[in-house]
Parts: structure tokens; sequence; C-alpha cells
């Protein structure tokens, strides 16, 4: 038996941690646009020279990058990074342009880099994390960079040094933290590597299986929505969309119009309605379909089923389906929802002959293809013209159903 009133403390206690989430989350999104956290606005101090100083008692050296045979000092916040400059004037497209590459030193590499960041060559341009550069004492040539943070130019370092190796599971926030220093720093090697990994994180293929929500919260789903809209990435966003989507904590924060909740989520309007007009959407046609009972035809055609004619057949379905969880389940999850109803009947459905479900399963599974690719459309992730990933033909018979 269910025990409504401990579910229901549960509920509460888990409203209060998402508020207390959305909260920070909106207090650090305020605060990154002021230029407080990871984008430090102020140029660095200049010496009598008129060049940027480079002795500062604040400066740390990186516990894991300060090579002693390192020829130039990177300064990232408060840290200081001795590398090897050749290694990114042939792989990063800003060390290349800010300290001159020799033309043997050039190899195949160049013309990658060019292509792969060319989609964000304006970014770069107009977000230079040229700080200033100079030289120390002994001659080493320093740059100082903005833009990102110590931990994020660690990361990339890490990245770059070893892309064979990345984490396993990857982590929601390195992988952007990659995206973030490859686009700024112009290096296609760990743009691919950052946008590999929240592939694996956020996928854009069809779910198989029943499926739980990626995180559990919708918190780290909003931080991935608002840096992949701030990044210019498109791949994570239809899986973090539909989490949201299904989530019934974030539909009732969203609809608390009147006490001012929905202020504390970092959406813009006009993802904010496609939101609603997705789940619209989703849970009208999940109505039309749930409807119907097991079966291609209204008869069952092996005469197996324990009912056999349409009128008994909708007598046994329609009151599980709407006293049952298969209409609840189903608009709260749509599209998962599909291989949990198939998984259940497979199970507990006695009254079905196999012809029956056989026959339902491969129409859903149809219909479960043709919405998840609609999500593209409805929540203005497809390009203008971008011809679909299914064929005419199953959306033709998805659209009869």
């Amino acid at each position: 038996m269910r025990n409504y009133e401990l579910e229901e403390q549960l509920e509460e206690q888990w409203k209060a941690a998402e508020l207390s989430s959305l909260r920070l989350l909106k207090k650090r999104k305020d605060l990154a646009t002021q230029g407080a956290i990871g984008n430090p606005q102020k140029r660095s101090r200049k010496g009598s020279s008129g060049n940027p100083s480079f002795e500062e008692p604040s400066l740390v050296r990186s516990k894991d990058f300060y090579l002693p045979d390192g020829d130039i000092v990177v300064i990232v916040d408060n840290v200081k990074f001795r590398l090897r400059l050749a290694h990114f004037q042939a792989r990063c497209r800003f060390f290349a342009r800010e300290w001159t590459l020799s033309s043997d030193e050039k190899n195949e590499e160049d013309e990658r880099q060019d292509s792969m960041i060319e989609e964000r060559s304006d970014d770069l341009e107009a977000a230079s994390p040229d700080a200033g550069k100079g030289e120390t004492e002994d001659g080493t040539p320093f740059q100082r960079l903005v833009g990102l943070n110590a931990t994020e130019f660690t990361e990339f370092l890490r990245a770059l040094e070893k892309p064979s190796l990345p984490r396993n599971p990857p982590d929601q926030n390195v992988a952007l933290s990659l995206v973030r220093a490859a686009q700024l720093l112009g290096c296609s090697t760990v743009l691919d590597e950052g946008k590999r990994q929240l592939r694996e994180l956020w996928p854009t293929t069809l779910p198989v299986g029943p499926q739980r929500g990626m995180y559990g919260s919708f918190y780290h789903t909003l931080i991935l929505i608002s840096d992949a809209r701030e990044l210019g990435l498109t791949e994570p966003l239809k899986w973090a969309f539909y989490e949201l989507i299904r989530n019934s904590t974030f539909w009732r924060l969203a609809e608390s119009v009147g006490n001012g909740k929905h202020t504390m989520i970092p959406l813009s309007d006009a993802d904010l309605l496609a939101l609603y007009r997705a789940r619209h959407h989703l849970q009208a046609r999940w109505r039309e379909l749930i409807i119907k009972p097991p079966g291609e035809t209204a008869r069952c055609p092996t005469g197996q089923c324990e009912r056999r004619i349409y009128q008994e057949r909708t007598a046994l379905w329609w009151p599980r389906v709407l006293h049952g969880d298969y209409l609840k389940g189903g608009e709260r999850d749509p599209i998962c929802y599909f291989d949990t109803l198939k998984e259940n009947l497979t199970r507990f459905g006695k009254e079905w002959c196999e012809t029956c479900l056989a026959a339902s399963f491969a129409r859903w599974d149809v219909v479960k293809a043709q919405w998840w690719d609609d999500l593209d459309g409805l929540l203005r992730l497809r390009p203008p013209g971008r011809a679909r990933n299914i064929t005419t033909d199953l959306h033709s018979l998805a659209r009869t159903l």
C-alpha cells in the first residue's frame, strides 16, 4: 500500500530544496551578468613601464601545470600556469594570434582549427580573453586571460594534454567549462571533447526503456539550458527541455505566477512558451492515443483475447485508463511512458493476446519516434528547412493514430 502522507511530506521537503537551489542559481546568474563570477572585467594592474604587472603577492603557482621547462606564464585569476608556448600556438587560435607562430611550426592542424571554430569566430573576436601581456624579470613572456576562471582553465589543460582519458562518467560542469574555454581560446580539440561529454550526458537519440531524470532534480537541467544558450549549443537542449516537460515540481513552480516563484526560473519567455506548447501538444496526443484498446482492429484477429469484440474490449480498457496510471503516467512523461506501459502489459496484461499486444507495441514505437522528432519543431530546435529524421511513411502513419 502506498503511504500518501509520507509521500506528501517528502514532496514538501523536495519543493523546499528546489526553491533553495533556484535562489542560488538566480544569484549565480545575476553575479555572472555583473562580471563577478568567472568573468572578471577589470584590467590587470600596470607597472611604471605601462606593461601589466607580473610580480603580485597574491599570485600562486598552479599545482598541476607549472612546468619547469615552460617558456610562457599564463595568469588566470590569481593562479600562474607555466606552459610550453609552441604547444598552444599549434592548437589554439588565440595563442597563435597573440604570439606569432613561425611558418616552420605550423602544421595541418591549422586548417582544421579554422574550420571547427569558424562558427564561433565572431564570439572569439568580441570576447577576447586577452587582459594584457608582457615579460617577467627573467624575460619569460606572460599572458593574462579573462572570461574564464582558474578551475576552468585547469580542466581545459587536462583535456588538451590527455584528450584520450575523459572522465567516466562525464561531469556537466567540467564539460561546460571545456566548451567555454575552447571557444574563447579557439581550440577545436577541446571543443570536440566538451561537446562529446555533453552528448553523453544529454543525448539526442530516442530514449529507450523506462527513463528516470538525469539528475533527479531540475536544478542541473536549468544550469545546462542557461549555459548552453550562452555558449550557442543546441544539441543538449532537447533532452534538457524534455526533462523539464516531465518534471511535475518544475511545472508547479512555473505556474506559481501569483507568488513570485516564477521569477526565479532562469528561462526566457520564449523558452517557457515553447515548453508550455510542447507539453500541451504531447499530453493532448497521449489522451487521443491511449483511449484505443490494444490491437490493430476493433476485434481480436486470433480470438485469443479475453474480450473479443470492441464494446467488451473498451469496457475492460477504459476504466484502467481513467482510474489507473495509464492516463496520468503518460501525461507526466508522454515519450518514456510508452516503454513503461509496454512493460506493464507484457507482465500483467493477460487479457490481451500476443498478436494484439505486438500490433499496439509496433504502433506505439512509431508514435514515440514521431513525437520525439516533433520536439525539434515544438521547441524551435530544428533549423528552417531541415529534413526530419524518420521517413514520411512513419509520420503519415503516426498522424492517423
